[in-house]
């Protein structure tokens, strides 16, 4: 493996477009990467649908919006994307465009295709292409992913997904996983919490309040560890479901045991302080809020659902993985851990210490860095051994 890149004679130009740089999984990648990147070989831009920018860029980083109307149907927002991408493609070509979110990589590889320039294209999915990714969107799909020059998927599993929903094992998939910034995570945990935390011990989720994440399967099983333990559960997030969880919570009976915390620009200091992290998605690409959980120590439950959970937790060792739905098998791996706080604290250090090897900025920046300097130089070879 290459340990160092060749310089170029001037940084090569990289654009990443995502819609806003708002808190989630791909615009907190993409802020790491615009942040990290060695200047020396790259420039890194960035390419936004909306003018939201919620984490600090640095001043080299050059920003373009769309600022796409508003009230457009779907189909007319992706044309006027497309539309969009295209014009400044021919205006100012860059070396390599990267698309960080499976919704703008077909517009994205479109609009590349259709400016005639010689751009560098990288697709980057994060979510099971089963479902974002069906229909007409898969027909289209296969039409416009033989033109990028890679495909990466944050998690292994996720990868032989790709490959195995759209039929064609030739792609050029590759494995490169999410950079997580340790000392980032780690200092923003450092801050106080927001509002007052329980004295019981505290359960935490993470994420969007919607149907993939499988919150009444959480709090079917939260009530069984509730009444073992006295733990509280506090639920970061916010989205469409919030009306139907705050009245499954009172069903359940859980109303003082169960907190809707609702959106935090920064959850690291009440993940950090909690006594086990949970996770029941039924379906996932690599959930950085797992990541960053196990990376702060934290000991996790999770469903074994595809894709990343099990390439994240070491089952029985940084913490246990349930089958996808299993309420039941859910509370027995959270008891395992929270009626033996020191097999707990154990869990939590060997967590700390696989992130750190496995996803930290030592590890996958270089990896990254390899695989934008193939797509540049025309390479299509694996980044990674």
């Amino acid at each position: 493996m290459q340990d160092t890149l060749p310089e170029p004679n001037t940084p090569l130009r990289v654009v990443f477009f995502v819609g806003r740089l708002t808190v989630g999984g791909a615009e907190r990648v993409t802020s790491t990467l615009l942040t990290n990147l060695n200047r020396r070989n790259f420039a890194p831009e960035l390419a936004l649908v909306r003018d939201r920018i919620e984490y600090d860029l640095p001043p080299d980083v050059r920003v373009r919006c769309l600022e796409r109307e508003h009230g457009l149907w779907p189909v007319a927002k992706t044309v006027q994307t497309i539309g969009w991408l295209r014009r400044w493609l021919a205006a100012d070509p860059p070396d390599v465009v990267v698309s960080m979110f499976s919704h703008y990589n077909l517009p994205t590889g479109s609009a590349i295709a259709s400016s005639r320039q010689n751009v560098a294209w990288i697709a980057r999915v994060a979510n099971s292409p089963t479902k974002i990714e069906a229909g007409p969107h898969a027909l289209w799909a296969r039409m416009v992913y033989p033109s990028a020059r890679c495909i990466i998927a944050n998690s292994a599993g996720l990868a032989d997904g790709f490959r195995q929903h759209h039929r064609s094992p030739a792609w050029p998939v590759l494995h490169v996983p999410n950079p997580l910034d340790l000392e980032y995570v780690h200092r923003s945990a450092a801050e106080e919490p927001k509002f007052s935390l329980p004295a019981s011990p505290i359960v935490v989720a993470a994420g969007r309040l919607a149907p993939q994440k499988r919150y009444d399967v959480m709090l079917q099983a939260f009530g069984r560890i509730s009444s073992h333990t006295g733990a509280h559960l506090v639920i970061l997030g916010d989205g469409p479901q919030r009306t139907a969880l705050k009245k499954l919570i009172t069903k359940l009976g859980l109303s003082d045991r169960v907190t809707l915390a609702g959106f935090h620009n920064n959850p690291h200091p009440i993940i950090a302080r909690a006594s086990l992290f949970l996770l029941t998605s039924d379906y996932e690409g690599s959930p950085n809020a797992l990541l960053e959980a196990q990376a702060l120590g934290i000991p996790a439950v999770s469903t074994q659902c595809p894709f990343g959970p099990d390439e994240i937790i070491d089952d029985g060792t940084t913490g246990y993985l349930a089958a996808c739905g299993d309420a039941d098998a859910i509370a027995d791996g959270a008891l395992r851990v929270l009626t033996a706080p020191d097999g707990g604290r154990a869990m939590g250090s060997s967590a700390r210490e696989r992130i750190s090897a496995r996803f930290g900025l030592a590890t996958t920046l270089p990896a990254w860095e390899r695989t934008l300097h193939q797509a540049a130089t025309g390479s299509q070879s694996s980044p990674l051994t």
